[in-house]
């Protein structure tokens, strides 16, 4: 049996990174050999003349945002990274872009830079630092209090700006490292910050790994798809209880908002391998409900319906509360109206 599921959990792995369910996948273009060194220092200069120094810079985060006015993506990285780390900007956080392999003239630079509303200064490499760090725009670079490299990411991701707010976020806040901790922040919705607790406070309590996987899956399902099945496949071939790593799975999937119809096609296969188990699942009112979601939202009506049916029978015939049957009518009664037409989620 937990053959076959992992077996199934890397099907699932392979359906996503191969058709793109989120190509842009958690801490994408991550560079883990820069981390951890010291950075090398430099002198940028201000389309004025006026020079800056990493030395000027010690007991700040350095946020160096590299990039050229030729580089669509560039602009587009800024503004988020810009707008995202803003209200750290008077906690010893200091970040600029860094004109890299700039065609543009240094007089055009400041009227540029204003024009695109950007909040943090800019400066001028002469190339030489971009050439010795081996910078490739657009490129960004957090560098700690001590000037040691935290964070170095290559390219667009659409999480881009929320990772390199989380890190920055860890540098000056030094959040409190807890199970708790992880669990308020997924209540919160800070799903990277969520992400950031777990894998710190599984570097030091290796054994809650297992009682807080559920909440890195959750977290994770709001940041990368394809991150979260990655996951899920992991956990699966490394658990003992393959069976109760897939009911979370599968009952996260089903209640969670958002997510692509392979996503909920997933989280529908996981409930038929849970039935396929205990075939008494089959006549439960919630796994049958839930299960029935997972297929209406992956835009499988007729396998709704049926499940959407079949909950509702079994409310009546265990004379469930008068809420729980109507719950399931109107339940029933949405997946009948979409029948034939474009799946209506908002009304789960």
């Amino acid at each position: 049996m937990k053959k076959r599921l992992l077996l199934i959990a890397f099907v699932f792995l392979l359906l996503h990174l191969y058709t793109g369910a989120s190509a842009q996948g958690y801490y994408a273009g991550w560079d883990p050999a820069a981390i951890g060194k010291k950075a090398t220092p430099f002198t940028f200069t201000t389309p004025n003349g006026s020079k800056l120094t990493s030395a000027s810079l010690a007991g700040k985060v350095v946020v160096l945002d590299f990039w050229a006015s030729q580089c669509k993506t560039c602009d587009t990285l800024t503004h988020a990274v810009d707008s995202a780390i803003a209200a750290y900007n008077n906690k010893n956080v200091w970040m600029m872009g860094v004109a890299n392999q700039e065609a543009m003239p240094q007089n055009n630079l400041v009227a540029y830079w204003k024009g695109h509303g950007y909040q943090c200064p800019v400066f001028i490499d002469t190339h030489a630092y971009g050439k010795a760090i081996k910078a490739v725009t657009p490129l960004v670079v957090v560098i700690d209090q001590q000037g040691v490299v935290q964070g170095r990411w290559q390219g667009l991701t659409a999480n881009r700006a929320a990772e390199v707010k989380t890190l920055v976020w860890e540098l000056i806040e030094k959040p409190e490292v807890s199970l708790q901790a992880v669990v308020d922040a997924n209540r919160n919705k800070a799903y990277n910050e969520a992400i950031f607790l777990y894998d710190s406070l599984i570097k030091r309590e290796p054994a809650s790994a297992g009682e807080l996987a559920q909440e890195k899956f959750r977290a994770l399902l709001h940041v990368s798809e394809a991150a979260a099945i990655t996951f899920a496949h992991t956990q699966l071939s490394q658990t003992q209880d393959s069976i109760g790593t897939l009911s979370f799975i599968a009952d996260l999937v089903s209640q969670t908002d958002g997510l692509s119809a392979s996503v909920y096609a997933d989280g529908a296969a996981a409930f038929e391998m849970l039935a396929e188990k205990d075939p008494a699942l089959n006549n439960d009112l919630i796994v049958c409900d839930l299960r029935g979601r997972c297929y209406f939202k992956s835009g499988n009506v007729e396998k709704a319906l049926s499940n959407a049916t079949h909950s509702l029978k079994i409310a009546t015939d265990t004379q469930a509360p008068q809420a729980t049957v109507e719950y399931l009518e109107d339940v029933l009664a949405n997946y009948n109206a979409a029948q034939g037409k474009p799946a209506n989620t908002e009304k789960l």
